[in-house]
């Protein structure tokens, strides 16, 4: 009876600190340091953002469904890591540079980060659960990071400058695709796409349209305002080349004005007259497609490069 007596300090003290270090292992104040952000996300606990109230881990977890701070001025997205729980995260037209607090969100289905100046979605890779990823308009290069991302359905990469997209032959569920203003030369990687209900591919540097000819599920297609650069040649006063520009059907399509005197015969362009100094010799084309009960207009403008 004397050791419980003597001992009941030590064992309260000892059950305190326990608990204290269980609420404190099971909640923490999050570290979040851009205030608009910050202030977003009090927005959506319906807290106090004047002044700023603390968020804990506890609080953001319960967050579900549909979490949007687009057109809010966010520059850093730090503190995101622990929205574990939403499934639909908008970020779009803000300021950021880098997605990595979503790395490890796998149970999002929806993403939008589209107008900011992100450089790299490599951080996103091991979201295979996305069905709609958006990150149009951002300052990528590549697109490695999609090829495991087998359950999209609708992907924005548009107004980005990437040029090859590999791995995308994986993604069997991808029904929407939009690459417009990119910096697209080849399409061969996209043939076995044949789910595709909507595609566009237009204001990009693409002359042969022929790996698209399977694609008998789009019922939107845009390809138009293609710019294709060919690499310099010697000018040594006259030139003939072999028109690159191929349909869909796999024919090639006829220019519409050749500069400098050409002209188009059997398939190639020929300008017998370059003066010296020029650099470039160009020509354009258009030709309305018939594909699979779609009028699909093809246009664009091919320069030829001299040195």
């Amino acid at each position: 009876m004397d050791f419980k007596k003597n001992n009941f300090p030590a064992l309260l003290l000892m059950l305190t600190s326990t608990l204290f270090t269980s609420v404190s292992f099971a909640t923490q104040i999050v570290n979040v340091p851009d205030n608009k952000f910050h202030k977003c996300l009090n927005g959506h606990l319906k807290q106090s953002d004047y002044p700023l109230a603390p968020i804990t881990d506890t609080q953001l977890a319960s967050l579900t469904g549909l979490i949007s701070c687009a057109e809010t001025g966010t520059a850093d997205i730090t503190g995101a890591e622990y929205l574990i729980n939403i499934d639909n995260l908008n970020l779009e037209y803000n300021k950021l540079t880098a997605v990595d607090p979503l790395a490890g969100l796998t149970q999002l289905t929806k993403l939008s980060v589209g107008g900011n100046h992100i450089a790299s979605g490599a951080s996103l890779k091991g979201l295979i659960n996305l069905k709609d990823l958006d990150m149009n308009n951002n300052d990528m290069y590549d697109a490695d990071f999609i090829s495991e991302m087998r359950n999209l359905v609708s992907l924005n990469l548009s107004a980005n400058m990437i040029k090859t997209y590999p791995g995308i032959e994986n993604l069997t569920s991808l029904e929407n695709l939009y690459l417009q203003s990119s910096n697209i030369l080849d399409i061969s990687e996209f043939s076995t796409l044949t789910q595709l209900k909507q595609l566009s591919i237009d204001t990009n540097h693409i002359a042969d349209m022929s790996p698209l000819a399977g694609m008998n599920a789009l019922t939107s297609l845009l390809i138009k305002g293609q710019d294709i650069q060919l690499n310099p040649v010697p000018n040594t006063g006259s030139l003939t080349i072999n028109n690159p520009v191929i349909s869909i059907n796999g024919t090639p399509v006829p220019p519409t004005y050749i500069s400098n005197g050409g002209v188009y015969q059997e398939g190639k362009i020929v300008w017998t007259t370059i003066p010296a100094g020029i650099d470039s010799v160009s020509f354009d084309f258009g030709q309305e497609i018939e594909f699979d009960g779609l009028e699909v207009p093809f246009d664009g403008t091919v320069t030829q490069y001299l040195e």
